[in-house]
């Protein structure tokens, strides 16, 4: 594989990792000290996606309560979530460690572009041991847009030195793969995420419903 061979943006919850029981058991844990009563799981689920402050938003909707309690919840749901307590469920996806190390064997330069707060986002990375196999990681703290903005997948395709072109994406829901099409990089969807919607509706360039059939794809995808 040349010194050129295309960059892979990952997305993480939803992609590469099955968060989603423990950041639902910790948003009720947060609902719970407000005095207000549980989201159910899979209600909660796909309230994922767009980080925690949205998460937050969409679950105050839901029950109604009103937003002013926003900023103490959402202080109070990041430092339950940036301790390692709170992996205790979260699970990488069959395969995502393999495809990782496979892509880096052969030269892919990889990157993490999340809505996920940075601090948690490395916590996580941390505990499955894989930080190391991303050149560049960006967090929903670290531009000022959020997915399904292009800025994130932008920035990190210039730290990777690659164009929209000669990269590809992999996500699950709306935000990956409309970040993807207005930064112009092609994008994989996986069917086992956290999109409301099926993700054939979104229209990506392709769909795996593993992890192991990405690689197959990335030259096609890519141009090269």
């Amino acid at each position: 594989m040349s010194s050129q061979a295309p960059a892979i943006l990952f997305d993480l919850d939803g992609t590469l990792i099955d968060s989603a029981p423990d950041i639902v058991a910790i948003l009720n844990k947060v609902l719970g000290e407000l005095g207000l009563a549980p989201i159910p799981y899979d209600q909660g689920r796909v309230m994922i996606g767009r980080g925690a402050k949205v998460l937050l938003e969409r679950a105050f909707t839901a029950i109604n309560h009103p937003m002013e309690r926003l900023d103490g919840a959402l202080k109070r749901f990041l430092e339950l979530y940036r301790d390692e307590e709170s992996l205790r469920l979260t699970t990488l996806y069959p395969g995502a460690r393999e495809l990782l190390q496979g892509l880096a064997e052969q030269g892919h330069p990889l990157g993490l572009v999340t809505n996920k707060p940075i601090a948690p986002t490395r916590t996580v990375l941390a505990h499955f041991g894989i930080t190391d196999m991303f050149a560049t990681i960006y967090g929903g703290d670290v531009q000022e847009e959020r997915k399904p903005a292009p800025f994130m997948l932008l920035a990190a395709l210039k730290d990777l030195d690659r164009t929209p072109r000669s990269a590809v994406m992999l996500g699950d829901t709306d935000n990956d793969v409309l970040a993807a099409k207005a930064a112009g990089v092609p994008v994989i969807g996986v069917s086992f995420g956290y999109s409301v919607r099926p993700i054939a509706e979104l229209e990506p360039d392709a769909i795996v419903d593993a992890l192991d059939q990405v690689p197959g794809l990335i030259s096609s995808l890519a141009g090269v």
